[in-house]
Parts: structure tokens; C-alpha cells; sequence
């Protein structure tokens, strides 16, 4: 009798260890949507055959442009103009697919200079990267831009 009672104690514990385990936390997946705010923007000029020129090196320290994405594609850009004292809004679509990203403003056509973004993003919960490689001419040479806009979520 004994060592069955004994059986029957080890069999609990032994489910209640198993039935106990920890539960697993799910990870949250980062993403766009939601409002960002610009804090830092570098760009590195490359004309063929010279030395690469540092365009624009900036951290910001106070902001002046804040992104939000919102769930059907399409987002707004609110700039601050420092010389009106007012935030301009801007609209735009976009798509953004393991890693790359297209952004076009509202009114234009994909193919104006100027009015659309094409690139690659790196995303964590709280950083948003996004990068642009633009190439074009200046005096006959091949000229590249390198972008990079740093921006962090805002709570």
C-alpha cells in the first residue's frame, strides 16, 4: 500500500512539474506604425574619382520633425519651419518589406525628383534607420548621395 501511494505521489509531481513549465513570453515584433521623431541625419557625397565629402552631419537637439505610419499605408511628415514659427503636414504612401522601403509624397508622380524615397531600413522596437543611396551626375561625373536618417519612437 505504501509503495503505491508512493507511485501515485511521484506521477503528481512529476505532472505538476511538466504542467508547470514556464510559459514562454511571446517577443513583440517591431514595427513601423506609429510616430517617430527625426534625431539624427548624415549624408555622404561620392564623385567618382575624388574623395568622399561629408554633405551633412547632424544630431538634432530638439525636434523639428516627427513621422507617423499609420496602418493602411499611408503616413504624415509634420516639419517645423523655423522661420514661420508653425509645423507644415505633409502625406505620403508607403511600403516597407523586409528591409527595403518606398515612401511617395501625396500629389506627386513616383518618378519626380525630390518627392519620393526609395531605400533600405534596419527596425527595433524603438530605433527606426532608414537609408538612401541616390546616384546621379554633376559636371559629366557620377555622384552618389549616402543617406541616413535616425529616428526613435515616440511614446
Amino acid at each position: 500500500m505504501r509503495s503505491k501511494n508512493l507511485l501515485v505521489l511521484l506521477l503528481v509531481i512529476t505532472v505538476s512539474f511538466i504542467s508547470c513549465s514556464k510559459d514562454d513570453k511571446t517577443e513583440e515584433v517591431p514595427t513601423f506604425l506609429g510616430s517617430w521623431e527625426y534625431y539624427a541625419s548624415k549624408t555622404v557625397t561620392t564623385i567618382k574619382g575624388e574623395a568622399p565629402i561629408v554633405a551633412l552631419d547632424t544630431v538634432f537637439t530638439k525636434n523639428l520633425k516627427v513621422i507617423t505610419f499609420k496602418a493602411d499605408g499611408k503616413g504624415i511628415t509634420k516639419s517645423y519651419d523655423d522661420e514661420a514659427k508653425e509645423w507644415e503636414e505633409t502625406g505620403f504612401t508607403y511600403v516597407a518589406k523586409d528591409g527595403k522601403f518606398k515612401m511617395v509624397e501625396d500629389g506627386s508622380e513616383e518618378d519626380e525628383p525630390g518627392d519620393h524615397n526609395d531605400g533600405t531600413y534596419e527596425l527595433s522596437k524603438n530605433e527606426l534607420i532608414l537609408k538612401q543611396v541616390i546616384v546621379d551626375e554633376y559636371q559629366g561625373k557620377e555622384m552618389v548621395f549616402n543617406h541616413t536618417e535616425k529616428l526613435r519612437r515616440i511614446k
